[in-house]
């Protein structure tokens, strides 16, 4: 190698700035280096285990951020609706109240009837209550999914926006691949609780404050007692609220980390087939899911478990209120029990049974027993006034006669004319110690007492169906945390900012000073330590030296990929930071080391580099990128071929070529050059640094070009040789060559020299692109011919290539649900056997527990006092033994199909990605099957699965049953 003297080259010794403090809040980035410290011993006393810190969940007021005041007035009203909605249920229980008293005489006194139109109120009642109920649940409903999706719609757009305008160290942190599973998980969440279904909540609060209201008002004794528990119900629907809470949280972070590395393998199979690395990623998803397993069938368990606990806790209150209704009432009928006995005539009724059934002017009623009237007798006597007495017991035979013959009323043959005379007649007779102005009805009577019992149980269902909207709005709460979290991060670097100076001109004079700077994923490595660098405008620079000496680094702050922490980057005089950023961007162009398109077409790539960018510019770009060639020979479509996803339908020289045409269409000031030959042969290297080369000389635009080939910047105006992030020695190529074997450059040289065995860079500075005819036509006819050209796709549309049944249409899917069956475990049959008999006996159990709530309500209409208090007792006692029934019922349906379910979508995921990792790569080349399609197929799809093959399945076998 010639040694000529300097000629004006310098070496520069390399300055050693201060050392890089720290990157603020770089603890928050993942893979930071920070090197643990060798003293600390491993035996140091374990430390207690700090509390983990509490989820993060945004307010009310955060959630809704995307509502308009319009759409927020609609949700007040739709609130208000639901609210009325729930409050009107219990006011059924008015109407109930004269269908009680209907049912007490039947029970007790067989063919009599109500005095008043109670049916006709009843019946108008349900139908106002209906129509009310009608109205406000549809109103709720419409108005929550219509400002639902108005909303979600601005989340989702805002989130895009969002993460488009992060700065790169963020991209660093953020784990990307997982954004795509983030966003489709969280706008799920947050979907269900901005939903029409949410309002259940303001619905079940209506519902419980009606309840809660009615029951209070009617009888508050009893409505005490039902309410004392009610903790039975509280306890196992918070128990739920706080796993599913916690367990939604970490299924959601465990499918996120599995997404991310299906995401990741999806979307580069070229490369994770080329390194046989399908076992891997297949292994990796399937550890990912294994984290989940636990969780859902724990999930399911305590579903099971609580909702049996919440159901029979129904059971207890109903219980509770009955059997202190019972006794208290047998206790007040006692305690205002007299002999009725009306002008000489003495009542009689049979033995233990307290039913007038005959009269006689005798001191004695043998063999029959006194009747003996109480307040309950006096309300249903006062109630049945008008019925004829012939249809009771005390009618007919000897006893009419005795009351005075045939066609009486039961009011008349109890001795009235009128109810106010038998009112004023039992109120002089009743007992010293009764207590009741009026003396019927019965402080505790009948009637009351079931409404306060309904009308608790009717607060405790509204409260509990509180309690899955509410776990709704927590979770989407939670969830929008975490997506508001990405949508209101503003980066130090912001694409969007409208700030900063935009000169209306460019010279293009680049100036690099004194910059220190280290990754904020690695704070502790400085990349560039005291870098300065001088570029004319016009000029071409080169920057060579070891990898890791800062060269790409360069590119990413001029980029404003990054900013550095000390020092200085000017363009034209001005420092970077201080200009537009948008503008900035726009007067550079780069060329990338790994060349990336956008899925659509050829002329779409191109013209992502200058918005609005008309055919002309795009061909005129492609022309000199000697990409028009290739174009317009190879590829099926010319300008309008689509080039698949990540351009994985045109080789990498042609992508390349694509990637060269759209830096240059925008006809930059400052071009970027990472290495932007990297990916082509030898011939195909050659014709695009003389494009290139041409594009620089005609257009004297300034030039940063990063070398992998010395052979690409013999023609550049100053080469830089970078080493220990500084600038060592400057020049132009036979300039560094001329300062020997002490040189950097002359070292790179030699080295170079001997990798490619004694050959060294033959380009000429003489050269240009006619020189180059045989090579560039010799390229194009291969490509014209398909030879090497690396086009792998079909016609634009994407070459799909579907299954066709007769017709020509898509054949429909066979034996979907065999085949669903066929991914479960083997052990699932059980599971699935249990869920089955576990729906059975809910099924079987409710109408059961019906027939002993018919039996139960008649208990309080019993005429003998005794017979309240035991009937009470046995029935009370039937509910408590359908307690562990009802437990075991819902935890072996909930337990047996959930588990079965997590199992069968869990199989689902990890067959489909195994089965993926399998397919020829033309698989992935179709529109259907690209990477966004199959990661949301494993997002939402499987999702839906695992909902009717769970909850939906014990739903549809329970109707079935």
């Amino acid at each position: 190698m010639p040694s000529l003297p300097h000629s004006g080259a310098s070496q520069i010794a390399p300055s050693i700035g201060p050392t890089v403090p720290s990157v603020g809040g770089s603890e928050n980035f993942r893979g930071s280096a920070v090197a643990r410290d060798p003293s600390v011993s491993s035996e140091a006393p374990k430390k207690k285990k700090a509390k983990p810190p509490p989820v993060p969940s945004a307010s009310l007021a955060e959630l809704l951020q995307f509502a308009t005041p319009v759409e927020k007035c609609l949700l007040v009203i739709a609130a208000l609706a639901a609210l009325g909605t729930g409050a009107a249920m219990p006011l059924m229980l008015l109407a109930f109240g004269d269908a009680f008293d209907q049912l007490g005489l039947s029970a007790t006194l067989p063919g009599a009837r109500n005095t008043g139109s109670s049916v006709t109120k009843m019946l108008l009642t349900f139908i106002y209550i209906g129509a009310a109920l009608l109205v406000g649940r549809a109103l709720s409903y419409t108005i929550g999914e219509y400002t639902c999706q108005a909303q979600v719609a601005r989340y989702k757009r805002a989130f895009l926006k969002a993460v488009l305008r992060q700065d790169v160290a963020w991209y660093e942190s953020a784990r990307p691949e997982e954004l795509s599973a983030r966003i489709a998980d969280g706008m799920a969440k947050v979907e269900k609780g901005l939903g029409g279904s949410v309002f259940v909540l303001f619905e079940g609060v209506g519902y419980g404050v009606g309840g809660l209201v009615v029951g209070l008002i009617y009888q508050p004794a009893v409505a005490g007692i039902t309410l004392a528990t009610v903790p039975l119900l509280i306890l196992p629907a918070s128990a739920l609220m706080y796993v599913l809470q916690n367990g939604s949280k970490m299924v959601s972070r465990a499918y996120a980390t599995a997404g991310g590395y299906a995401t990741e393998a999806l979307f580069a199979m070229r490369t994770v087939v080329a390194l046989e690395l399908e076992g891997h990623f297949a292994a990796k998803y399937e550890e990912a899911l294994r984290a989940v397993r636990w969780v859902e069938v724990r999930n399911a368990t305590v579903v099971g478990t609580t909702t049996g606990l919440a159901l029979s806790a129904y059971l207890v209150m109903m219980v509770a209120g009955i059997l202190y209704g019972s006794f208290t009432l047998s206790n007040e009928m006692e305690e205002s029990a007299f002999e009725y006995v009306v002008d000489g005539i003495r009542y009689c009724a049979y033995d233990g049974d307290n039913t007038p059934a005959g009269a006689t002017p005798n001191t004695s009623c043998t063999p029959l027993v006194p009747f003996e009237m109480n307040c309950n007798w006096a309300e249903l006597i006062g109630t049945a006034a008008s019925t004829p007495l012939d249809a009771t017991p005390l009618g007919g035979g000897e006893s009419s006669a005795q009351l005075g013959g045939p066609n009486l009323t039961l009011l008349e043959g109890m001795g009235f004319e009128s109810v106010g005379a038998f009112n004023a007649y039992v109120v002089a007779s009743s007992p010293p110690g009764y207590d009741n102005d009026g003396y019927h009805p019965c402080r505790m009577a009948a009637k009351l007492v079931l409404i306060a019992i309904l009308a608790m149980m009717m607060a405790g269902e509204g409260f509990s169906l509180s309690g899955p909207p509410a776990q709704l709005l927590v979770v989407a709460k939670q969830a929008a945390a975490d997506v508001l979290s990405i949508i209101s991060r503003v980066p130090a670097i912001d694409s969007f900012s409208e700030a900063g100076q935009t000169p209306e001109a460019v010279a293009g004079e680049i100036e690099v000073r004194d910059v220190v700077f280290a990754y904020p994923a690695a704070p502790e490595h400085v990349v560039c330590n005291g870098y300065s660098l001088e570029i004319g405008a016009g000029q071409t620079c080169a920057l060579c030296g070891p990898s890791g000496s800062g060269k790409s680094t360069l590119v990413a702050l001029l980029e404003r990929f990054y900013d550095p922490q000390g020092g200085t980057i000017t363009l034209d005089g001005v420092d970077i930071r201080t200009l537009n950023l948008r503008w900035l961007r726009s007067q550079l162009g780069l060329v990338g080391q790994e060349p990336v398109l956008f899925e659509g077409t050829v002329a779409e790539n191109i013209g992502y580099g200058k918005e609005g960018a008309s055919q002309d510019e795009i061909e005129e770009a492609a022309r000199a990128a000697n990409a028009h060639g290739f174009v317009m020979a190879s590829l099926p479509d010319g300008y309008s071929t689509q080039v698949g996803q990540g351009g994985g339908m045109l080789s990498g020289g042609q992508k390349q070529r694509v990637a060269i045409a759209r830096a240059i269409v925008r006809k930059p000031a400052v071009l970027l050059l990472d290495e932007a030959t990297s990916a082509l042969d030898t011939a195909g290297e050659r014709v695009v640094q003389a494009a290139l080369d041409s594009i620089v000389s005609q257009h004297k635009r300034t030039t940063v070009t990063i070398a992998h080939r010395l052979s690409t910047i013999k023609n550049a105006d100053k080469i830089a040789v970078l080493q220990n992030g500084a600038v060592v020695e400057e020049g132009t190529y036979q300039e560094l060559l001329d300062l020997g074997e002490g040189g950097a450059f002359f070292k790179l040289a030699q080295a170079q020299e001997k990798t490619e065995e004694g050959r060294l860079p033959s380009v000429g500075s003489g050269m240009d692109l006619a020189s180059l005819a045989e090579v560039t036509l010799s390229s194009v006819t291969a490509e014209a011919t398909g030879a090497g050209s690396g086009w792998t796709g079909g016609k634009a549309e994407g070459g799909k290539q579907r299954r066709k049944g007769k017709g020509g249409k898509d054949a429909p899917p066979k034996n979907v649900i065999r085949r669903l069956l066929s991914m479960q475990n083997k052990g699932d049959a059980w599971y699935l056997f249990a869920g089955a008999v576990g729906t059975l006996l809910v099924s079987a159990f409710w109408p059961s527990i019906g027939v002993l709530f018919a039996q139960l309500l008649t208990t309080p209409f019993t005429p003998n006092p005794d017979e309240v208090a035991s009937q009470g007792a046995f029935w009370g006692a039937l509910f408590m033994i359908s307690f562990p029934i009802c437990l075991v019922s819902s935890l072996l349906q909930s337990g047996g199909l959930g588990v079965a379910a997590e199992h069968l979508t869990r199989n689902l995921r990890s067959h489909s990605v195994s089965k993926w990792l399998t397919m020829e790569i033309a698989f992935f080349d179709e529109e259907a099957n690209s990477s966004g399609e199959l990661t949301q197929f494993l997002g939402e799809s499987v999702t839906l699965i695992q909902a009717l093959s769970g909850e939906k399945l014990g739903q549809l076998l329970q109707l079935s049953f």
